[in-house]
């Protein structure tokens, strides 16, 4: 099962990390908003899978479902449509043109680009986006098939996480804070053994696809923060030399 390098969790085993084996490997490198994409379902299923993780084997029928659920469409107006586009095109017109821009987007925004933007359409159904403070809340239907383990074959994660983003120097962290399937909790217990695990280096170590995706946003992107219920985008200017870290880091 899936299980990361903390002091109470149990050793991950060869088929929790199948996951990266069964993933085909991408042969050339990701377009920017393809690598996007990529980063966030790897995001979701894995997310899903240590959700699964945590309430434990023996409730797997009761918290996984054979169907995916519908996902709320945020029904955005033609202004919201309009603002967010916008944005988006700010930063594309940046990636293009190696430029320095600093774009914020709210939930809103990201929902409505989700549902009408090409780039994003792979999100499309599934995933809903909320954030308060510097917590994200992902309700999400995947299928765990990728996982690569077989009691898991055939079954659907509909539920919510939500993750708390930290920023160490620019670079942004992410814990899982809370789980919630059909109205039910994960375990406290569980909860607390994933509190310190930072989600992006866990799928850095285990999913290449995810590690590669990652690896070419980072060229592009030089913070990505959550905070005042928005993520805060800053992408670097092509061939600008990263600041120094602060003294005593």
């Amino acid at each position: 099962m899936i299980s990361h390098g903390g002091s109470h969790a149990c050793k991950h085993t060869k088929k929790g990390d199948s996951m990266a084996q069964d993933q085909p490997k991408k042969k050339r490198g990701c377009l920017f908003w393809g690598c996007l994409t990529v980063a966030v379902l790897s995001l979701l299923v894995v997310g899903a899978g240590v959700a699964v993780y945590m309430y434990g084997k023996h409730m797997v029928n009761q918290i996984t479902a054979d169907e995916p659920e519908a996902i709320p469409a945020y029904d955005a107006t033609a202004e919201e449509v309009s603002i967010a586009q916008n944005k988006l095109e700010s930063l594309r017109v940046a990636v293009r043109e190696g430029k320095a821009v600093t774009v914020s987007f709210t939930d809103r925004d990201l929902n409505t680009l989700i549902q009408h933007d090409a780039t994003l359409a792979e999100l499309k159904g599934k995933v809903h986006v909320s954030i308060d403070g510097s917590v994200i809340g992902l309700q999400t239907s995947v299928p765990l098939d990728k996982l690569g383990i077989p009691f898991l074959a055939g079954k659907y994660f509909n539920g919510k996480l939500d993750m708390e983003v930290r920023n160490d120097n620019g670079k942004p962290q992410l814990f899982v804070r809370n789980v919630t399937v059909k109205g039910k909790p994960a375990p406290d217990e569980a909860l607390r053994q994933w509190k310190d695990v930072d989600m992006i280096d866990y799928l850095r170590q285990r999913d290449p696809n995810f590690q590669q995706a990652y690896g070419k946003l980072e060229e592009k992107v030089e913070e990505l923060d959550v905070r005042d219920g928005k993520i805060i985008v800053r992408l670097k200017e092509r061939g600008a030399t990263p600041p120094p870290p602060p003294e005593g880091n």
